[in-house]
C-alpha cells in the first residue's frame, strides 16, 4: 500500500496505547505500508518511534489551545496524508479537522474509555465526549474499536461504520528473554524477583483499580494452604503511586514492591509466575496479551475484551472475577499459583495466539480496512 497513512497520537505519557500503535506501525511498514506518526509533545514516545524507524514528526503544545490547533494543522497539513487516523480525542478534533481541509479520509481510534472524572468536571467531560462521539458518527470514514465490547460501551455497535481490530502483540523487543522457556530466565538489567512473583503492569490511575488488587493480595497472602509466600510486583508509575505506596504499607503483608516505570516490562513479566489486571474498565490490555505471550497464567476483571480474549483462547489459564470482588480475586490467585503449563501446552496456545493477536495478522486487518476507505488493493 503506497498512499501515506498519518497516525496522530499524544505523547504526553507512555501506556498501553502508545505502545500498541507503535506495535502495529512497525507491523504495518513490514507489510509495506507508508507511515508516519504525528505526535502531541517530545519526549519518551519519539524516542521510541525513531527507534523502530517510523517516520515521527512533532508538534508542542507549549501554547494556547487555539495556536496549537492551528500549528498542529499546519502540520499535519504539511505531510499531505492519504488517510488520517487518530488515536484519542484530541487528537481526534484535529484529524477531522486536517482531514476536511486536505479532502481525505479520517479513521478514529477507540483504545478503552476515558478515565471517569468526577462533579463539574465529570459533567463537561461527559458532554464533550458526547459530541466527540457524535462528530465521529457523522464525518469519520470508520469508526475502529479494539473489541466489541468498547464498541458497545461507546455506542458503536450496530454502527455501519464500525470495524473491529483487536490489540497486536509482538515479544520480539524483549532481547533479554531467550531459550526455550522464556519463564526460567533471568532478567537482564531488570531485578531478579522473588518467586512466587504477582507481577502488574499498567500507569497507576484510579480506573486500574491498584488498590483493589492490593485488598485481594491481603486476602491471598492470608490463606493457610499457600506454598511458599507470593510478592506482588507493581510496575508502573502515576499521579496515585504515593496514596497506592500509603495503603500498602498498612496492610498485613510486607511482600509489596512498587517498581516504577520501566521501558523493558516485559522482561519483568517474564519472571512472573501470575499476571494481575484489577481494572474497573479495559478496551483490550495490551498487559494480558504480553503476558499470555510469555505463557504466563493471568487473572483478571471481567472487563472490556478481556472475555473475548478469553472465547478466542478458552483453554488458556486466564480466570476472570467481577469487578472489585477481592474475595474472587484472591481465590483465582491462589488457583492461578498451582498452574504449571507443559511446553507442549505451551507450544500449542502459542500457535492459537499467533493466529489471533500476532502483529503481522493485525496488520493485515488493518490494511484491509485502510484499502477499503481508500479504495485502494491493500
Amino acid at each position: 500500500m503506497k498512499q501515506k497513512i498519518l497516525h496522530i497520537l499524544s505523547a504526553d505519557l507512555w501506556g498501553g496505547a502508545e505502545a500498541q500503535v507503535l506495535t502495529q506501525l512497525v507491523a504495518l511498514k513490514a507489510e509495506g505500508c507508508s507511515v508516519e506518526v504525528l505526535l502531541f509533545n517530545d519526549g519518551f514516545a519519539r524516542k521510541q518511534f525513531l527507534d523502530a524507524g517510523i517516520k515521527t514528526h512533532v508538534v508542542s503544545e507549549d501554547s494556547n489551545a487555539l495556536v496549537f490547533l492551528r500549528k498542529a494543522l499546519a502540520e499535519a497539513c504539511k505531510l499531505k496524508p492519504d488517510l488520517i487516523v487518530s488515536h484519542g480525542y484530541k487528537e481526534g478534533l484535529l484529524a477531522w479537522r486536517a482531514s476536511r481541509k486536505l479532502s481525505v479520509p479520517w479513521l478514529a481510534t477507540f483504545h478503552g474509555i476515558t478515565e471517569a472524572y468526577r462533579g463539574w468536571e465529570s459533567v463537561k467531560m461527559g458532554v464533550y465526549q458526547t459530541a466527540y462521539r457524535r462528530l465521529v458518527c457523522l464525518f469519520a470514514a470508520r469508526i475502529l474499536c479494539v473489541s466489541n465490547n468498547l464498541a458497545n460501551a461507546l455506542g458503536f455497535r450496530d454502527h455501519n461504520k464500525l470495524s473491529v481490530v483487536y490489540n497486536a502483540c509482538t515479544t520480539s523487543s524483549r532481547s533479554a528473554v531467550k531459550g526455550n522457556d522464556p519463564l526460567k530466565q533471568p532478567a537482564l538489567n531488570q531485578p531478579a524477583l522473588n518467586q512466587p512473583a504477582i507481577v502488574m503492569l499498567g500507569r497507576l490511575v484510579p480506573v486500574k483499580r491498584v488498590d483493589i488488587a492490593i485488598a485481594a493480595f491481603e486476602k491471598l497472602c492470608a490463606r493457610s494452604d499457600l506454598q511458599g509466600k507470593p510478592t506482588l510486583y507493581i510496575v508502573g508509575d502515576g499521579p496515585a503511586r504515593n496514596d497506592l505506596e500509603a495503603l500498602a504499607s498498612k496492610t498485613n503483608s510486607s511482600a509489596i514492591e512498587f517498581l516504577g516505570f520501566r521501558d523493558a516490562p516485559y522482561e519483568l513479566l517474564a519472571q512472573a509466575q501470575v499476571f494481575l489486571l484489577s481494572s474497573d474498565s479495559e478496551g483490550l490490555p495490551s498487559s494480558l496479551l504480553e503476558a499470555i505471550s510469555l505463557g504466563v497464567p493471568a487473572v483478571c476483571t471481567n472487563v472490556g475484551g478481556i472475555s473475548e480474549v478469553k472465547n478466542l483462547l478458552p483453554e488458556y489459564p486466564l480466570l476472570l472475577a467481577p469487578v472489585a470482588d477481592t474475595s474472587a480475586l484472591a481465590e483465582h490467585l491462589a488457583s492461578a499459583l498451582a498452574i504449571r503449563l507443559t511446553p507442549e501446552e505451551k507450544t500449542r496456545l502459542s500457535i492459537e495466539f499467533k493466529a489471533a493477536f500476532a502483529p503481522e495478522v493485525i496488520a493485515k486487518q488493518l490494511m484491509s480496512v485502510y484499502a477499503e476507505v481508500l479504495g485502494a488493493t491493500p
